[in-house]
Order: C-alpha cells, then structure tokens, then sequence
C-alpha cells in the first residue's frame, strides 16, 4: 500500500514518517532510532508498516497481524508530554482514548469499548492493543495495532471467536491512511490536556470502560493476582478494584481478566 505521507504530515502533528512494506516490529524500529539519536525537531515522527511480522504487546505477549492491518508507532518527545516517569503509562490510556474516539465517528451504532490498560474491544471482541514503550531517559514510544482490513478468518482459531477487525464487522474495505490520520488528530487532542486535563480522566475514561463493575482478577508478577469489583480508574491511571480487604489501586498489573460470568 502506498501511504498517503503528504497528507498525515500537513493533518496531524506528526513531524517526520518512516514508512515500510514488512517490519519486524515497528516499536522495535522506533527504539532503534531512539537508541541512533533522534534531533527533537524529527518528533513527533511515525513509523509505519504495512506488513509487520513480529508485532509485540505487553510483556511476553505476541501481536498477531495480516496484510490489512493498522500498526504504526509514534515516537514522542518526553519533555514535551510534561510527566514524571511514573506517570508515563498514563500515554496508552490517552492513545486508547483517542482510538475510541475516532472509532465512534465512523461507527456511532457499534459499542466501542476499552479494557484497561491497553486494548480496544469491539462489539466485545478485541480490536487492537496499544504498547508503550521509552528507550532509558529519552523518547517515549506509542505503539498501535488495529485490525482493519485483515479479516479474522485468516486468524489462528484461538483468535477467531475473541478478536474483532473493522472490515469483518463493516463488510467493507477501510482507508487505513484516514483512519490513522482521524487516531493521530484525537492523539494529538489528548495530549495536549496534559498534565491539567488527567482530572477529567477517569469520567471520560468510564464512557468506555469494559471492566465496569465487573469482578477481574489482576495478576501482579508471577506470585500475586489482585481480585475485585472494577470501579474505574484514578486520576494517575490506575485500575481501582473493590476488594473484600478494601479498595485497591491497582498499577502495572501484566494481565487483568473478567472472572464473572456476565
């Protein structure tokens, strides 16, 4: 697919595009360019894939693509986001937001949703995965991948029947080049709110929410899973769960999972 590069560089805030036919990784490659050094006047800078082969989502988990998906990564420059380092994760569920957002535009009928920290659901199924990532005390790395036109049939089983693309639900083709113009645009909305706007996170977030008072299990590392009722998330990102010792905060949990039978 040709890319339409003069468009996203005059639409959005994106500075400079690498673009490619077939990548590993695009996060890979964008920390690869952090770790060569990037000038702040390159940033924001996007890089594209039409085809990536090796996509990652947090920690151990694999990203599976086919030819038709979305996957980009936007390098942002982290004196520009106005966060501590402990807030940076604070970045997926702004991405995840603006995600959300251009998805309800195009598809007013269909329930959108967003599960904490990273995944976007449609219709219940997922969608896509956001993965940040930062390269030591330099650029901080936002990672998309959405099924847009790679039909779930071409999916392993196990992903047939839990993950969703727009093309399958819509039964037609997608712009892919418009809709991450319409993702960049919302992105560039959400982070220009901050650090002020992140009061306004957790109402906003609710609108999406799919753990809503649902009861999840949060696993912690290896040794430790956090159960409770979901009650949304705080101002500082993390996951609120009503638990039968209290209410617990819950951050970096490296899988959170609906145990109820709703």
């Amino acid at each position: 697919m040709s890319w339409n590069v003069g468009r996203i560089k005059s639409e959005t805030f994106v500075k400079d595009v690498e673009s490619h036919a077939r990548l590993g990784s695009t996060n890979d490659r964008a920390l690869e360019l952090c770790a060569m050094g990037l000038p702040p006047e390159r940033l924001p800078l996007l890089v594209l894939a039409d085809r990536q082969t090796a996509g990652r989502g947090r920690g151990t988990h694999r990203w599976w693509s086919a030819d038709g998906a979305l996957t980009f990564s936007v390098v942002l420059d982290r004196n520009q986001l106005a966060l501590p380092a402990d807030r940076l994760p604070i970045v997926a569920l702004l991405a995840g937001l603006a995600v959300a957002r251009t998805l309800v535009d195009r598809l007013p009928e269909v329930p959108i949703g967003l599960k904490w920290p990273n995944d976007v659901w449609v219709m219940g199924r997922k969608l896509g995965g956001i993965l940040i990532e930062t390269a030591a005390d330099g650029p901080v790395v936002v990672g998309i991948g959405l099924n847009v036109n790679n039909s779930l049939a071409q999916a392993p089983d196990e992903l047939q029947h839990t993950a969703a693309s727009l093309s399958d639900i819509t039964e037609q083709p997608w712009d892919r080049s418009d809709l991450l113009i319409s993702v960049l645009q919302n992105l560039e909305d959400e982070l220009k709110g901050l650090p002020e706007g992140l009061t306004q996170l957790p109402r906003r977030w609710s609108r999406f929410c799919v753990l809503q008072d649902r009861m999840v299990a949060a696993q912690m590392g290896r040794e430790q899973t956090i159960c409770g009722v979901c009650c949304g998330i705080s101002a500082s990102g993390s996951l609120i769960l009503l638990t039968e010792h209290g209410e617990r905060h819950v951050h970096g949990a490296t899988t959170v999972r609906i145990i109820d039978d709703r």
